[in-house]
């Protein structure tokens, strides 16, 4: 497109003045150039907008994927009911609720043996797909009780969840975070 421009140019300086009046202008020159800086004004914002429109649908599925994640952790057992009593490779899906917002001890501390001790497997049994996780637990003093030991590295989108809890009697913060890792 550059080489088609510069033929256009160069035949404009070869025309010649006629005897009715100037072909040739710096008026025309002028608006090639402010016509090839528009183009490349709009074609570095377009790639601008495809870049914004794909970390729009990244936050999105990150949203859905941690939103079922945390759901499915706070108001379900798991499968099997104790999978906190045996071995990762065992358990079907993951769920730290005695009741719905009331969530067992021994499972929160589990499941967070398992992921920092056999991560990818339960990740995949959690649903993250190909994003990052970790899981906290925080009192209302901001206090961490528990927390996966799991440092997200060179992150493009980093996404967390909040949901109150029951956790012994006392109402704590069951956090979720999700990451997509370059």
């Amino acid at each position: 497109m550059v080489k088609q421009m510069a033929r256009v140019v160069e035949r404009l300086f070869k025309l010649r003045v006629n005897e009715r009046g100037q072909v040739f202008s710096p008026d025309i020159l002028i608006a090639v150039v402010i016509f090839l800086a528009a183009l490349v004004f709009f074609y570095i914002g377009s790639n601008s907008i495809f870049a914004q429109e794909d970390l729009f649908e990244m936050r999105s599925e990150a949203d859905e994927v941690l939103h079922s994640t945390m759901n499915s952790l706070v108001f379900s057992q798991g499968k099997p009911v104790n999978w906190d009593e045996g071995q990762v490779q065992n358990v079907s899906f993951f769920g730290l609720a005695d009741e719905r917002n009331i969530v067992d001890q021994n499972k929160i501390v589990t499941l967070i043996n398992f992921l920092d001790n056999n991560y990818l497997y339960t990740k995949e049994r959690l649903g993250i797909g190909k994003f990052s996780f970790k899981l906290r637990v925080i009192d209302f003093n901001g206090s961490i009780l528990y927390s996966s030991t799991r440092t997200f590295t060179n992150t493009r989108l980093e996404q967390g969840l909040r949901r109150i809890v029951s956790l012994n009697g006392t109402q704590v913060t069951l956090e979720g975070v999700v990451a997509f890792e370059r």
